[in-house]
């Protein structure tokens, strides 16, 4: 039997090295691939290659496995192919982790023993050999794990958006679209296929089977009629009993519901869980009040500029804005276009202030104030806030130029929102 080789650490190295010895599988796991000194040498004993999803295409020891004919996979690829249970995959540029959290929430409802894996934080592999045939794998699934899935099947699937993001890895828009195209590639007759028919790059894509289509603007299969979200032709329920508030989050109960209904969940299971669903942490998250009425919240999450724009959207009191953090070879015109008149200061801080500084002063707007560190972006944004104003974190960049990921960027506004004195 052929070694396998597991490239990159985090989750999901542990998730994978814990699944091939529960396999009795031979392999070797490589957490760092810069320790390695003859790449073409080390290689040559493998018969395969499991990538983490931060491992890149151009990595030095993916090369060498390239050039040796080695097979090289992802870990969604590998434990997708492991699983006895159908697989739900969401993917998208924005309103992800939502969707795939409220679509594990309509399977609870109908019954299934669910498991939410993926991009959330919990690999697919640990629902291999734990998930039976009676179950239902839930996965958020980024373009990264696409790029090395060429057997990745799930039984229905969605995607919610995209626009411009991870360019630095991808390279191109193209390539990017081409990586989230892949979630439906090997999609058959009964598979479930189901696209955002208001962005125009998704309706633009041809899977291999007729898809389903949501919209917040015209008839679709799942779309809003006034204040009525409708399902197959029928109302679900109203936007008024959402929990989860803005245009965008209305899109993504839409796209939830189509997605389980094409699977066949039923009715009165989607109604119950988007109307109960109360939206996900580090994404417009409440984070407490301070004295003078000035309300805080923490959209670690949104790491392009699109979702920083939908997070904008939802409030209309006077708002200051904290954004930045580490780049991904994106400019920024388009946030300091789209900032709305409420919104009176943007802090701007990490790695890519500077960059929403220079379009800040190509657009002639004198509101960003360029604050380096974490911390004082914080208490800066706290200090210029208007009595009963909001205090918003939604940074339209990765996190990773201070901190692990997003959700200890998000922990980090939490904790110093607390020393501020604003509660709950």
């Amino acid at each position: 039997m052929d070694e396998i080789l597991i490239l990159g650490g985090g989750r999901t190295g542990v998730a994978l090295h814990n699944l091939l010895e529960a396999e009795r599988r031979p392999h070797e796991w490589i957490a760092d691939t810069r320790l390695v000194n003859d790449a073409d040498a080390f290689v040559a004993r493998f018969g395969l290659a499991l990538v983490s999803p931060g491992i890149p295409s151009s990595d030095r020891i993916v090369s060498a496995c390239e050039r040796a004919g080695i097979p090289v996979r992802s870990e969604l690829d590998y434990a997708a192919s492991r699983l006895t249970c159908p697989i739900l995959a969401v993917t998208g540029t924005n309103g992800k982790t939502t969707v795939t959290k409220l679509l594990a929430d309509m399977c609870r409802a109908a019954g299934y023993d669910t498991y939410c894996v993926g991009n959330v934080g919990v690999p697919l592999s640990t629902a291999v050999g734990q998930a039976g045939k009676k179950s239902i794998a839930v996965a958020e699934v980024s373009s990264f794990m696409l790029e090395r899935s060429p057997s990745f099947r799930p039984s229905a699937c969605c995607i919610t958006n995209i626009t411009p993001d991870h360019l630095d890895r991808h390279g191109s828009m193209a390539e990017y679209v081409a990586a989230k195209s892949r979630i439906f590639a090997r999609c058959e007759g009964g598979d479930g296929v189901v696209l955002n028919a208001d962005d125009p790059i998704v309706s633009g894509l041809k899977p291999p089977v007729k898809p389903k289509t949501f919209s917040v603007l015209r008839p679709a299969d799942a779309w809003l009629d006034g204040d009525r979200l409708m399902l197959g032709g029928m109302p679900l329920l109203s936007r008024s009993s959402l929990s989860i508030k803005g245009a965008h989050n209305v899109a993504n109960v839409l796209c939830a519901a189509l997605t389980a209904s094409a699977f066949g969940i039923p009715y009165g299971a989607i109604e119950r869980a988007a109307r109960s669903f109360g939206g996900v942490a580090h994404r417009v998250e409440y984070a407490g009040t301070d004295e003078r009425g000035v309300k805080y919240y923490n959209d670690s999450k949104a790491t392009n500029i699109e979702s920083a724009l939908a997070a904008l959207a939802v409030f209309r009191e006077p708002l200051v804005l904290i954004a930045g953090g580490s780049s991904k070879g994106i400019e920024f015109d388009a946030l300091i276009a789209g900032l709305p008149e409420n919104c009176r200061r943007v802090v701007a801080t990490g790695e890519t202030a500077p960059s929403i500084a220079a379009a800040a002063a190509r657009a002639y707007d004198s509101r960003v104030t360029v604050v380096p560190k974490f911390a004082d972006a914080v208490a800066e944004a706290s200090a210029a806030a208007e009595r009963d104003g909001v205090v918003l974190l939604s940074p339209a960049c990765a996190s990773f130029d201070a901190f692990r990921d997003y959700r200890e960027r998000g922990d980090a506004f939490l904790s110093l929102v607390e020393r501020l004195g604003a509660k709950k």
